[in-house]
């Protein structure tokens, strides 16, 4: 009787360490790294364990009924479940650390091919503005020196910028309008407003400009002022006596100040800091000339932009052409000027196209007013001579130069001679004596591929 039940009993454990394993050797097991085997591996654990407390075999003397209930041959199969389940676990992490190396080498190989690309989109690039005459680098135009780098032939420009006097003076000719009543300021920070959907703010600025006062200029230091004797000039409209004789802030600069404060947190936001402070130390220049200077270097591409676009930037980027200025065309009697931009996909050519628009019309402007400071200069300035000497005419080429392949629809929209022919009118140009006669920007779009749109 007793062999019959440890036969049957170790039967059992043959069959169950059979079924072990028939699944610890399957294929599906193995391939699922260690997923499929902990179910079935613990399925099989929980049979063995529920038949090792179920079963009720003969005692022994001595038999403490503790784990001798448990046959060897089943406590083996219990251990065995357990290195398998363990060793399926360390391989299955030992595979995802694996996957992730091989993620980190995959997007380690992207950037190098995009590096790689980008290098041959260049020398691509390089050898299309070299076949289209479009000399020299890159650059970014802020102050009227960049404007003037980029417009003025380089010998022309030289030949001024030795002459200090006129040179200063030519830099006043080419803002004065924009200090004209701060009109150019006072445009920069309606744009601002606008685009920060602050219409009501931008409501009150505009009617600071429409009053023609602009904003006036408190000196530091004047905190006080003595009452007015008999003969002399009363107080100027727009400032108020306190009762201390304290002179007040203007009207126009109390209100953009407060307004430049509403907006200086959104602006923030959005990583324009640097922009609500210059205009911030133009609200708080001492003299005319404080704000002169600022509209010369930090300003001047932010002020005249939003003056002629309504466009809010302080800075134009040109990928090309940029530090050798204008060469003069004897054939067509103009001064033409070559300037590239270049895109990575055929889907930014309208933003390249709006690049190039904001350039034509800022360098037509400066253009400008630089032929018409030099008419009314003194005529035995060597500048003088050198600068009216240039054409009353001028031309511009805008090259679009995008990698990739345009598709037929936007191409379509590039083949209407409208769309690449820009006239400026007369709020850009031909204000005053000696000045351009006309001004004309031709924007090309060409493939790095060399097929002309």
């Amino acid at each position: 009787m007793l062999s019959r039940l440890g036969a049957q009993r170790g039967l059992v454990v043959r069959h169950q360490l059979h079924h072990f394993r028939s699944a610890v050797s399957a294929p599906a097991v193995l391939h699922g790294i260690g997923r499929s085997l902990g179910a079935r591996s613990a399925a099989c654990q929980r049979d063995v364990m529920c038949w090792a407390a179920t079963s009720s075999g003969p005692e022994f003397p001595g038999d403490s009924r503790d784990d001798k209930r448990i046959p060897e041959g089943a406590q083996w199969l219990v251990a065995a479940i357990e290195t398998a389940v363990e060793t399926a676990v360390g391989k299955a992490v030992a595979a995802a650390e694996e996957a992730k190396a091989e993620a980190k080498e995959a997007k380690e190989e992207a950037r190098k091919t995009r590096e790689m690309l980008g290098t041959v989109l260049e020398v691509a690039v390089r050898e299309v503005y070299a076949r289209l005459a479009v000399k020299g680098a890159g650059a970014i135009l802020q102050s009227v020196d960049d404007v003037l780098q980029f417009v003025l032939p380089c010998h022309i420009l030289l030949t001024a910028a030795q002459d200090q006097a006129f040179y200063r003076a030519l830099r006043a000719a080419i803002i004065a309008s924009l200090l004209d009543k701060d009109t150019g300021f006072l445009n920069a920070v309606i744009v601002l407003l606008k685009g920060e959907g602050m219409e009501q703010e931008a409501g009150q600025v505009e009617a600071v400009l429409r009053s023609g006062n602009g904003v006036e200029v408190v000196p530091r230091g004047r905190t006080g002022r003595k009452k007015t004797p008999k003969g002399r000039k009363k107080t100027p409209k727009g400032r108020k006596e306190t009762p201390k004789g304290r002179k007040e802030t203007p009207k126009g600069l109390r209100i953009v100040r407060q307004c430049l404060q509403a907006a200086e947190s959104r602006a923030k936001a959005k990583g324009l800091g640097d922009d609500i402070r210059q205009l911030f130390q133009y609200c708080s220049g001492e003299s005319r000339q404080a704000r002169a200077e600022l509209l010369e270097t930090q300003l001047f591409v932010r002020c005249a932009a939003a003056t002629l676009l309504g466009a809010y930037t302080g800075v134009l980027e040109v990928d090309a052409g940029a530090g050798v200025g204008g060469e003069v065309d004897e054939g067509a009697g103009a001064l033409r000027l070559r300037a590239g931009e270049t895109k990575y996909s055929p889907g930014e050519m309208d933003a390249a196209d709006e690049q190039l628009q904001a350039l034509f019309m800022l360098a037509a402007f400066t253009l400008d007013k630089v032929l018409a400071a030099a008419a009314a200069a003194p005529a035995a300035s060597t500048a003088r001579a050198a600068l009216v000497q240039l054409p009353r005419r001028f031309i511009m080429d805008g090259f679009c130069v995008y990698a990739g392949k345009a598709s037929e629809q936007q191409l379509q929209r590039r083949k209407a001679a409208a769309d690449r022919r820009t006239v400026a009118d007369a709020s850009v140009i031909g204000k005053g004596k000696g000045s351009l006669e006309s001004a004309v920007l031709q924007v090309h779009f060409l493939s790095a591929r060399y097929a002309r749109v």
